[in-house]
């Protein structure tokens, strides 16, 4: 059975490449092909872009389409770790595109760190009229002794409120 290497098949843009990296082995899923597979279902995939429509803008370059230049680079990278993830935008803050130029690996307590700290603020306000600008969920929530799980969908319009905590538009209390 003769296989097209070259053929996308990770959503309709990437493509396997001729190399040594392998997607599976003994059934398992490789640490570069997970990588990979979550970085282009990130740019590429529309249910991704109704969760988390910060990442419709993004793209991956042309070379990291190839699964074995971005395994080379990522296995380099990470020097046998498997704990690591893609990071696009810590090195260059409001990057869309993911590359080897613009891309580091980081643990995921970094990536949840650094996302809280960079990323824009979000206004919480309480039943009270209280008024928070919070730029890291988790520790806001670990302040007020409330579930960050529960206050991320609250910020997100996923949930209304969270124990008396709602969601502000600052622009229409200025």
């Amino acid at each position: 059975m003769i296989k097209d290497r070259m053929k996308p098949v990770r959503y309709g843009v990437g493509f396997i490449g001729v190399g040594m990296f392998k997607s599976y082995e003994n059934g398992v899923m490789t640490k570069e092909y997970k990588a990979w597979s979550a970085m282009l279902k990130r740019c590429y995939c529309k249910k991704t872009h109704e969760k988390q429509p910060t990442y419709k803008e993004c793209e991956v370059c042309d070379d990291w389409l190839d699964f074995q230049l971005f395994a080379d680079w990522y296995s380099k990278s990470s020097r046998g770790r498997v704990d690591l993830e893609v990071d696009k935008d810590i090195s260059v803050k409001n990057n869309k595109v993911y590359s080897p130029e613009t891309c580091k690996l980081v643990t995921k307590k970094e990536n949840l760190s650094a996302r809280g700290v960079n990323s824009d603020p979000v206004f919480f306000e309480n039943k009270d009229g209280r008024i928070e600008e919070v730029r890291n969920v988790n520790n806001f929530c670990r302040d007020e002794g409330l579930t960050q799980s529960a206050m991320s969908r609250v910020a997100r319009g996923k949930m209304k409120s969270h124990k008396g905590w709602f969601l502000c538009d600052f622009q229409s209390v200025k």
